[in-house]
């Protein structure tokens, strides 16, 4: 189970100020996983995503942030090349 296995990084978000998420481009699993980390992160902290093809406000509108296009972020990174 993805979410059993993850445990533990939704624990370490409590004491978080940026968290990145790297799941699949799967909209459902990041909302999910966002709703997550907006229980479990403090509300200093920002959450970003790392998603090349999903639309972040999206992502950021399943959270509970008072603002959350200022609380949360796209990321993204590429090897060089």
């Amino acid at each position: 189970n993805f979410w059993e296995a993850s445990s533990g990084c939704i624990a370490v978000a409590a004491g978080a100020d940026l968290v990145v998420e790297a799941v699949f481009e799967d909209l459902a699993m990041k909302e999910d996983l966002f709703r997550r980390l907006d229980a479990a992160a403090p509300a200093r902290a920002v959450l970003a995503s790392n998603t090349s093809s999903l639309p972040i406000a999206r992502i950021a509108a399943v959270t509970s942030r008072v603002t959350p296009a200022r609380s949360s972020a796209a990321v993204s990174s590429c090897a060089p090349g």
